[in-house]
């Protein structure tokens, strides 16, 4: 039995990636730091925690700023992004919509600094559905580690095997499978470049969350 459902936001939740993919070359920019690799940055980048990056950035760069200075920066980058360009994703409404009628309890795990995610699921109106946002920040780790993951199914008191993980990226998956979470890979296309790990990782994957793929989460899982 299915108790909770654990969703990554940036590239699985809302059409974000493509501004993530940006911001570290942008902040860089706004320093002065010319950026020759920016797609290398941006792999490297997404991987990381905001934290991790922040703390690469000031030894990398030799920034005298803290690295908590540097991760406020970085917020104030995707902040303008979050509040004027995202939009939530095909399907995802549906599939939202489909646990929470199913009494499946939901969070999100994230990289993103909360206020970013608050500010996001409030403006597209799925503030509802979600009992609780946890972030990278909190937990000290990136997504190669499950803690975050593990933290979501202890606060609904369910069970890794009673949890599904909804990702975009093969890191989080990864993780999630090696302690026993039930894996769901979507397609976004600013990491296509990753598709092939992620559908060789995931226990299921998607190119779409269109109304026939909807039923195939909903009757593998018996929801």
């Amino acid at each position: 039995m299915i108790k909770c459902a654990i969703f990554d936001l940036d590239g699985t939740l809302v059409n974000s990636m493509e501004y993530w993919s940006i911001v570290p070359s942008k902040f860089l920019e706004n320093n002065g730091i010319k950026v020759e690799d920016k797609k290398s940055l941006s792999d490297m980048f997404l991987s990381m925690s905001l934290l991790e990056s922040s703390k690469y950035f000031k030894e990398t760069y030799k920034f005298s700023k803290s690295i908590e200075e540097i991760a406020l920066e970085i917020d104030r980058v995707m902040e303008e992004y979050y509040l004027n360009n995202v939009t939530l994703k095909s399907g995802i409404k549906e599939l939202l919509e489909l646990l929470y009628s199913k009494g499946v309890k939901m969070a999100i795990a994230t990289a993103t600094d909360k206020f970013l995610v608050e500010e996001v699921v409030e403006k597209l109106g799925i503030k509802k559905y979600f009992d609780f946002i946890i972030t990278s920040t909190e937990v000290g780790s990136s997504k190669k580690n499950p803690l975050i993951y593990q933290k979501c199914s202890e606060f609904f008191n369910a069970k890794e095997t009673e949890s599904i993980i909804f990702e975009d990226l093969p890191y989080g998956i990864i993780s999630g499978n090696s302690v026993g979470f039930h894996t769901v890979g979507l397609y976004d296309e600013p990491s296509n470049h990753l598709q092939d790990k992620i559908k060789e990782n995931a226990e299921l994957y998607f190119l779409d969350l269109d109304k026939e793929n909807i039923t195939k989460i909903k009757d593998y899982f018996n929801l």
